[in-house]
């Protein structure tokens, strides 16, 4: 198991957190890339919130862009 965190720093250049979705993102694809972890073989991924609204309990279908 692995884990991703960002310090502050890290984030420092981004004004707003929906402006961090690209550098998430290549963060995400190049661990699963070390990790020889592809794509299209995943059938789940779980996260969990930080600073969105709260949403019910469940599952939810999430589309890549």
């Amino acid at each position: 198991m692995e884990s991703l965190n960002h310090s502050a720093n890290d984030l420092a250049d981004f004004d707003e957190i929906p402006d961090q979705l690209d550098f998430r993102t290549q963060i995400v694809l190049d661990m699963m890339k070390k990790n020889d972890v592809k794509l299209n073989e995943l059938n789940a991924v779980v996260g969990r919130g930080g600073l969105l609204p709260y949403v019910h309990a469940g599952g939810y279908l999430v589309m890549r862009r």
